[in-house]
This record gives structure tokens, sequence and C-alpha cells, in this order.
């Protein structure tokens, strides 16, 4: 119970200096350090295992620090079988900029200039079958 507790002030701690510029005298890593006084900059989470090497391993293997993943890097995240046809699929695998999910759905997005948008269709994890969901046409894609 300790431990958790010590692990949630350590995260929250280290989140704030991260996103609010919180002031921490000593200790600082040569990313944290670059942060500009009153500019926000996301340094991601590796820069938080520089000093809490062995709670960023820990976290690194849940779920919750791989619920968003990119195909690419990580192509082990990707649950379904894309080479079997499915007309629900109006995608190819190679569309696929970004996976969202690995419990009980799994939604996937495509990169269109800088923003991610949904793609038609979701593998539901539990019945291992796809599924459509309402996507707002876009009339740019």
């Amino acid at each position: 119970m300790i431990k958790r507790i010590l692990f949630g002030v350590v995260f929250f701690a280290t989140a704030a200096v991260i996103t609010f510029n919180v002031h921490v005298p000593f200790g600082l890593t040569a990313a944290a350090a670059q942060i500009q006084p009153g500019g926000r900059t996301y340094v991601g989470s590796g820069t938080c295992g520089d000093c809490h090497v062995s709670i960023y391993q820990r976290w690194a293997k849940t779920r919750m620090a791989n619920v968003v993943t990119d195909p690419r890097v990580r192509p082990q995240s990707v649950l379904p079988d894309f080479s079997k046809a499915d007309p629900l699929v109006t995608f190819k695998l190679d569309d696929v900029a970004l996976v969202y999910g690995s419990k009980w759905k799994q939604r996937y997005f495509k990169k269109i200039g800088d923003d991610y948008f949904p793609l038609g269709a979701q593998w539901d994890v539990n019945h291992k079958i796809w599924r459509t969901y309402f996507v707002q046409p876009n009339t740019d894609w």
C-alpha cells in the first residue's frame, strides 16, 4: 500500500513539473531543464524514466502506458488479422496511424495533416469480430 501511495505522489509530482513547470531546485534531467519558463512543453514519458527507472519500467508494461500505439513501431499491438477480408473494414493496415485500446475493443485512426480521424470499423476483442460505429462523414477525406 505504501508503494502505491509513493508511486502516486512521485507520478503526480513529476507530471506537475513537466506540465506546469514547477521549479525543482536540483535533480533535473537535461530534457526537463530545457523547458522554457512559462512555456509548456511535453517531454514524453521517457523523460520521467530517466530519474524513476524502476517505476517507469513497471508502468511501461501496463495497459494505460500502451493504450495508444503506432502500429509501425509496435506491430504486435494490432489484434485482428488485416489480411482476412471483411466487408465492414474499408481500410487497410497501411492506413492506420494510431491504434487505441486492447482489452474490450480496438479502434483505428488515420492521420490527415496534423489531425487523427477514426476509421469506420473497430475490433471487438472479446468476440473477435469487426463492428462498425458511426463516423461523421467528412468530405475532406
